[in-house]
């Protein structure tokens, strides 16, 4: 989601339409990204699995777990940009075929019913960063103005953040806690 830097993370816009246009990207963990498996594809995918899809959402922060950048946080006042480029993801997910521009998008990719999308996840490992504190709740409170019956999933909340800052979580969202206990165990890395 990250990527090794704001420009290389992954951009849903990229991934739509058919596979040949799609540049691909620099992985985290040091391989290629080809993003053969499309924003559409998963939605797809998770339609005919009957799953229902939880979306991350690319929050202003890189990280880079490959060495080749540090990590990087878009500056406040650039952050509208990435905002807007959230409920443009949202809108391609659910819109009206009809009447949005990211909805009919949609539709001439071959998918003309809008999803049900339920969980969105603002940002992915953010635990790591200085800036989820301020990022969270721009993006939050822009995306349920927009989306205010998805459940919206934190990705930093109540653990030590590099700027000793916690994200409050407002009743009704969620935090993702991920721990990795491989780490912790000799030889596997």
């Amino acid at each position: 989601m990250e990527g090794i830097s704001i420009d290389t993370r992954w951009q849903w816009k990229k991934n739509i339409g058919p596979l040949i246009d799609r540049p691909g990207r620099p992985g985290n963990w040091g391989y290629f990204n080809s993003d053969g498996l499309g924003y559409l594809e998963f939605l797809e995918w998770c339609e005919d699995l009957e799953m229902e899809p939880l979306l991350t959402i690319f929050a202003g922060y890189s990280l880079d777990v490959s060495g080749i950048n540090p990590a990087n946080t878009v500056p406040k006042d650039e952050i509208q940009v990435y905002i807007q480029e959230a409920l443009d993801q949202l809108e391609y997910a659910m819109g009206d075929a009809r009447t949005t521009y990211w909805g009919k998008k949609r539709a001439e990719h071959g998918h003309p019913e809008p999803f049900s999308i339920k969980y969105v996840e603002i940002g992915n490992e953010d635990w790591f960063s200085d800036s989820y504190y301020w990022r969270f709740p721009m993006f939050l409170a822009a995306l349920q103005a927009k989306y205010p019956h998805i459940k919206y999933i934190a990705s930093q909340a109540i653990e030590s953040s590099p700027a000793g800052r916690n994200t409050t979580l407002p009743p009704g969202t969620m935090w993702d806690a991920r721990e990795y206990p491989f780490k912790e165990k000799k030889g596997l890395f």
